[in-house]
């Protein structure tokens, strides 16, 4: 939770508590959520939001202390801030010195080893942000030191060779966006002090009144270390990538829109699963077609091509291709003034070497959303086959407030799912989600302590905002 408060003088934000600083293009600090790569092109670059109260569930993605949004002479804004936090870590004792072996990011305190595991290791950030802002440019710097109560250890693999180690870490970074006529430029450059650095810069341009193109180019050493980036990359992390990314929107006229964009990229350093410098792309296409006001009709088509180890014990590692496709048609139509149907089919296809894997999924959405009731509602039923891991089909959800859920369908059943929210007055309302998964190929379902005897799956969930 938090206290924020804001205003338009001098002290334009003030925040005790959790809260989140997104600035620049998300390679020195962002925390909270990020999203890449996605049909509309203008997703890669990011929003210079600033300080701003933390609300979501994620367990590591926000910062707890106090931060303040501070204006000078017009133009400058001065953001310092300070955070403390007891984060979820294992620990590994030598015979001089305590270390940190892994970091958790589930928040269960379940076990012996998750309860012993539980706030154990002390983070603390300070630094400080500043902006200047005229006449549609924007210049920033960011500093800030990270430090831990005890050392943590690198990982023990060799693409773990550039992890970070030790107790402290100083990140610096400049950042900068300009607006001129019908073009966008923006950019960041960033720094991990006695490690390596980290560059992302770009171009949006409308090049008519229907065509509007981006051009993005990066490269992430593969020494950088920062905690909170969050910066367009196709690693779960900003580092050791080198990438260029473009992509194109065309709307000919208010029914029809075409997206574009195509994604080279290579890893210069090892990753998981890959035991030499590999390489990939990526390539989307979306049709958008709106024959009239209550109907929408998608269609898409994403190939993801990478390289990973061939898998063979040999003793020598390989690397051979991995290619999957997704083809999609989705029909949106707006039954009435309250009701809206969506439905989906969706295709995968993956392959590699000779091992190749295919699945479907399909969905029905009802959406409940009158405009002058305190009560909407929205649900899904789905059916879903697909053979393995790799033929995974994945579908964003509704959830409740502050939250999201983007569940892999995986092997055969189905799924159904149903939000609620009921506003009380003006300042309360309630939440509620219930959804469940039955599968037909299953006795089980997870591993380990995460295992559930039988074939179904459910999850209740139940919120109350109160606003004052």
């Amino acid at each position: 939770g938090n206290i924020s408060y804001k205003n338009n003088g001098a002290l334009q934000k003030l925040i005790i508590g959790d809260y989140s600083l997104q600035f620049g293009q998300g390679l020195s600090m962002w925390t909270g959520l990020g999203f890449g790569k996605g049909a509309a092109i203008a997703s890669v670059t990011k929003n210079n939001i600033g300080l701003k109260p933390y609300t979501s569930t994620n367990e590591l993605l926000f910062l707890r202390g106090a931060a303040a949004a501070i204006k000078w002479k017009k133009y400058f804004l001065f953001t310092p801030f300070i955070s403390f936090r007891n984060i979820d870590a294992g620990i590994q004792n030598t015979d001089t010195l305590k270390m940190v072996s892994s970091v958790s990011q589930t928040g269960f305190h379940r076990t012996v080893n998750e309860i012993a595991n539980k706030a154990t290791l002390h983070q603390s950030v300070y630094g400080l942000n500043v902006q200047y802002s005229q006449k549609g440019f924007r210049l920033g710097a960011t500093g800030y030191q990270t430090r831990f109560d005890m050392p943590i250890a690198p990982g023990k693999f060799q693409y773990n060779r550039y992890d970070f180690e030790g107790r402290n870490l100083m990140n610096i970074g400049m950042f900068y966006a300009y607006n001129w006529r019908n073009m966008y430029l923006f950019g960041e450059a960033a720094h991990s002090l006695n490690q390596g650095s980290a560059f992302v810069n770009g171009l949006m341009a409308s090049v008519s009144s229907s065509v509007s193109v981006i051009l993005l180019h990066r490269n992430y050493q593969r020494n950088y270390q920062s905690f909170f980036n969050q910066a367009l990359a196709e690693s779960s992390n900003a580092v050791n990538e080198k990438g260029f990314y473009t992509g194109i929107t065309i709307s000919p006229n208010k029914k029809i829109e075409w997206s574009f964009y195509a994604d080279l990229f290579r890893f210069p350093w090892l990753k998981f699963r890959v035991d030499a410098p590999s390489s990939g792309h990526e390539v989307l296409s979306q049709l958008l077609f709106s024959p009239s006001r209550k109907m929408k009709i998608c269609l898409r088509y994403k190939l993801e091509s990478k390289q990973e180890n061939e898998g063979l014990e040999t003793g020598l590692s390989f690397l051979e291709g991995v290619k999957k496709q997704n083809y999609r048609l989705e029909l949106s139509y707006k039954i009435s003034d309250d009701f809206q149907l969506r439905n989906r089919v969706e295709l995968t296809q993956y392959k590699k070497a000779n091992a190749t894997e295919s699945g479907n999924m399909v969905f029905q959405d009802l959406i409940y959303s009158p405009l002058k009731s305190a009560f909407t509602a929205n649900l899904r039923f789905a059916l879903f086959d697909t053979p393995g891991f790799n033929s995974r089909i994945y579908a964003f959800e509704n959830d409740v407030l502050y939250s999201y859920s983007m569940p892999a369908y995986q092997n055969k059943g189905m799924r159904f799912y149903v939000n609620g929210r009921y506003q009380v007055n003006k300042s309360t309302d309630i939440c509620f989600r219930y959804a469940i998964t039955s599968y037909t190929d299953l006795n089980s379902i997870g591993s380990g302590l995460d295992k559930i005897e039988g074939n179904k799956k459910s999850d209740i969930k139940m919120q109350a905002r109160f606003l004052f």
